[in-house]
């Protein structure tokens, strides 16, 4: 329990920043689809990419950004004692 508290923030952040990321192409590839499709080295002169799939894809960066936003700030809302008060032993 103890480690999975300490591993909220790091995760957290990883997630929230593959989620911007995510987002960021998405972002671009929806605004100006020909451009995108150029920068890709295995068919740069295929047809682009339909507007459809750019907007799911930045939804779901949106939604890996925020679930990401959520684990990073539940584990700052969460207090971690590096020393826990030991435990009353009843008989």
């Amino acid at each position: 329990m103890k480690l999975l508290r300490r591993l909220l923030l790091p995760v957290g952040l990883l997630t929230m920043l593959a989620g911007l990321l995510m987002l960021g192409v998405c972002v671009v590839d929806f605004m100006d689809p020909v451009s995108s499709k150029m920068a890709d080295d295995n068919d740069p002169f295929g047809p682009p990419t339909p507007r459809h799939l750019s907007a799911l894809g930045a939804v779901c960066g949106l939604t890996v950004s925020l679930a990401g936003f959520a684990l990073t700030f539940r584990s700052l809302a969460t207090p971690f004692s590096p020393h826990p008060e030991p435990r009353s032993v009843t008989s």
